[in-house]
């Protein structure tokens, strides 16, 4: 539980500086000024809800949360709702986001109650088409089990990073290039652990 609630207080710590700043921020650089505004958003503005676990912005430029109450989409003036009910998503708690090189969204889920863990099932959504599948059907071919996800990170060249338990390893991939074993903890092979403490 202490890197999920160490991670939660690193986002909560920067939320709250960001509810600190003044209307507008006053940057310089040696090429020009910038002015950077911030807003804020709630329920009242059609968020889902007040508990946002992770968001992330794709290659067109909208904003997407992963909130207790559905997905979100965010085109700069108002969100769409995305939900177990108006779509065909696995589940409405929605703890983390990763884009993919596909220009693909890959939603993790989580576990209900106030937790922040996952349970066990990704679906894949096609940006364009707004199309949602589960993650074995978008890669048939998963080198570890779809249950056994812990945590998947994208970075900014769309490739993607599986963290996995039994045993602890980190896959990346790419559509190109498919699945690399990056690396695996062989000193916790052995070791019962709750892949939700992580």
């Amino acid at each position: 539980m202490q890197l999920a609630y160490r991670h939660s207080y690193h986002v909560i710590l920067l939320l709250c500086c960001l509810c600190l700043l003044p209307e507008k921020i006053y940057a310089q650089s040696d090429e020009a000024n910038y002015i950077i505004s911030k807003k804020s958003f709630s329920v009242e503005n059609e968020l889902a809800s007040r508990e946002v676990f992770c968001g992330l912005q794709d290659k067109d430029g909208f904003l997407w949360f992963g909130t207790r109450n559905g997905l979100n989409r965010f085109d700069g003036q108002k969100f769409k709702l995305f939900t177990k009910q108006n779509s065909s998503m696995f589940d409405n708690k929605v703890v983390h986001l990763a884009l993919d090189d596909q220009n693909r969204l890959y939603i993790h889920y989580g576990l209900p109650g106030w937790q922040y863990a996952f349970n066990g099932r990704i679906d894949v959504m096609d940006l364009k088409t707004q199309k949602i599948e589960p993650l074995s059907k978008t890669i048939p071919q998963l080198p570890f089990n779809e249950k056994d996800i812990c945590k998947i990170i994208s970075d900014k060249t769309g490739k993607l990073y599986f963290i996995v338990a039994n045993p602890f390893r980190c896959f990346s991939y790419s559509s190109g290039n498919g699945f690399r074993l990056i690396c695996e903890m062989n000193k916790w092979k052995n070791v019962k652990h709750n892949i939700n403490e992580f």
